[in-house]
C-alpha cells in the first residue's frame, strides 16, 4: 500500500469519526442523566462540574437537542460575534490605512482594496450565517 493512499484513507476515516461525533454530540449531552434527586420539577437534574456565568449549578435536561453545551456555548455568543464584528471594522480601516499611505502605487492600493474586501466579505458571512442559524434553531440565540 502507497503512503499516498494510507493517509488518504486516514482522512477518510477521520472524516467519517468527525461526523458520527458530531451527529451523535447532542444525543449523548442530553442523555447524560443525574442522581436521584429532585429541584423544582425537574426529575432529574444534570449536576453541572462548573457552574454556568448566572451561577446555575443544575441543569434540567429539555427538549433542547443542543443540552448543556448550548447552555455553556450561549453567554458567549454575543462576545464573540463583537470581536468578529470588531476586527472586520479595523480590517476595513487598515485598508484604507493603506491606501491612504500608498502615494500611488498600484499595488499598494490593491493590497488595501483586497484587505477591506475581505473584510466586508467576512462581516457578510458572519450576518447571514447567523441569519441561517437563526432560521434553523431560534432558541440558539435566546440569550437568557
Amino acid at each position: 500500500m502507497s503512503p499516498s493512499s494510507l493517509s488518504h484513507r486516514l482522512q477518510r476515516v477521520s472524516k467519517i469519526l468527525l461526523s458520527l461525533i458530531l451527529l451523535l454530540l447532542p444525543v449523548l449531552t442530553s442523555a447524560q442523566g443525574g442522581g436521584g434527586s429532585t429541584t423544582a420539577g425537574c426529575p432529574n437534574p444534570l449536576k453541572l462540574l462548573e457552574p454556568l456565568p448566572d451561577g446555575t449549578t443544575q441543569f434540567c435536561p429539555s427538549s433542547n437537542p443542543f443540552g448543556v453545551v448550548n447552555a455553556y456555548l450561549r453567554p458567549m455568543l454575543a462576545f464573540m460575534i463583537g470581536i468578529a464584528a470588531g476586527l472586520a471594522v479595523l480590517m476595513v480601516m487598515i485598508g484604507g490605512l493603506q491606501i491612504i499611505m500608498s502615494n500611488g502605487d498600484s499595488g499598494k492600493i490593491g493590497e488595501g482594496k483586497k484587505r477591506i474586501t475581505e473584510a466586508i466579505l467576512g462581516l457578510l458571512l458572519l450576518v447571514f450565517s447567523g441569519a441561517i442559524l437563526y432560521f434553523l434553531n431560534s432558541y440558539f440565540f435566546q440569550l437568557v
